[in-house]
């Protein structure tokens, strides 16, 4: 059974605007084409109106603060969609709440502002807002999200505080796996779906009323959109699922190529480290001599340098004296 991954994600807000926007789409105050609105009824909401959560936001928020500062930080928490499958409300809310309970002691409880889980996608997931506040009450989100290493141990962190005991991996440390922030998974989820579309020459027209001398039928433009709606409804479900599994399936080539990598530099150092030994034995062996040994085997050593040098010298008496004898002569 293919390994089953933990997804956490996030993404900077810089303005009120900007937070405003994020809960309008988490609230499904805007159109959501990944969406299902009949599903909408199962989502959860800390908060009954996304205001009650921007209030909270704007009540944290110091006065004093800098223009380019990051207001809130937006986790994504979810999972690959196999791991949902068969899986009720029960099991995803243990998954859910020991995450939540996971970011309120990395900034605080009182930082954590609002979340909410959403069930109307084709995979559920939860989305929380925190205001990145440090110890001496400013904002501060460079502490938490501030470059590739931090971001690795949060990863790393949260797989072994919370994915693990649920049954889910981290991504390999150290991937070549592109990290998306949740703006690209959204974008990525809310691609439109190719359907298929259906010309008016390729059906019958249905009959809309029988009358006894004529009849009313479909006009070839009502008979297209009957098919189209048709098929998109079949449809719409699996292309959904593929657009957001396609993400995963990427991740985990990548991934696998990263492993290659490292298990191809492990042997390499296993080699490095086996040609050492091998370099460094007859050091290691006269280490064990004793003092008189050693002096014993360094003398034996010097005669044999000694005796190397004399036959360098003879053999290069021999190369010269030849040559001596074809000297030109007037």
């Amino acid at each position: 059974m293919a390994e089953r991954f933990a997804i956490l994600r996030t993404a900077k807000l810089k303005t009120l605007g900007g937070i405003a926007a994020s809960l309008a789409h988490t609230y499904r105050q805007r159109h959501t084409p990944n969406a299902d609105p009949r599903e909408a009824v199962q989502n959860e909401h800390s908060h009954a109106r996304p205001a009650h959560v921007m209030a909270e936001v704007r009540e944290l928020l110091p006065e004093q603060r800098r223009k380019d500062a990051v207001l809130a930080i937006e986790y994504f928490v979810g999972a690959s969609p196999t791991w949902f499958e068969g899986k009720g409300q029960f099991a995803q809310n243990e998954y859910f709440g020991d995450a939540l309970k996971w970011l309120k002691a990395r900034h605080g409880a009182h930082n954590v502002v609002g979340w909410s889980i959403h069930r109307d996608e084709s995979t559920p997931h939860m989305v929380v807002y925190v205001v990145p506040l440090d110890e001496a009450g400013k904002l501060n989100a460079k502490r938490w999200l501030g470059g590739r290493a931090l971001l690795s141990r949060m990863q790393t962190d949260f797989a072994d505080q919370v994915a693990q005991r649920h049954g889910l991996a981290r991504g390999i440390e150290g991937s070549r796996a592109h990290h998306q922030t949740v703006k690209e998974w959204y974008a990525q989820a809310q691609q439109p779906a190719q359907h298929v579309q259906i010309s008016p020459e390729e059906v019958q027209p249905k009959v809309l009323r029988k009358g006894i001398l004529t009849s009313t039928y479909e006009s070839p433009e009502m008979v297209a959109e009957r098919l189209t709606r048709a098929v998109q409804q079949a449809y719409t479900p699996a292309i959904k699922q593929a657009q957001q599994s396609r993400s995963e399936a990427r991740r985990a080539r990548e991934m696998a190529r990263t492993a290659q990598d490292k298990d191809l530099a492990l042997k390499r150092t296993q080699e490095v480290n086996q040609r050492l030994v091998a370099y460094l034995k007859p050091m290691v062996e006269l280490g064990k001599l004793s003092p008189a040994e050693f002096r014993q085997v360094m003398q034996q050593v010097q005669a044999r340098v000694e005796t190397l040098k004399v036959l360098q010298r003879e053999q290069q008496q021999q190369r010269r004296g030849p040559e001596r004898g074809h000297g030109w002569s007037r």
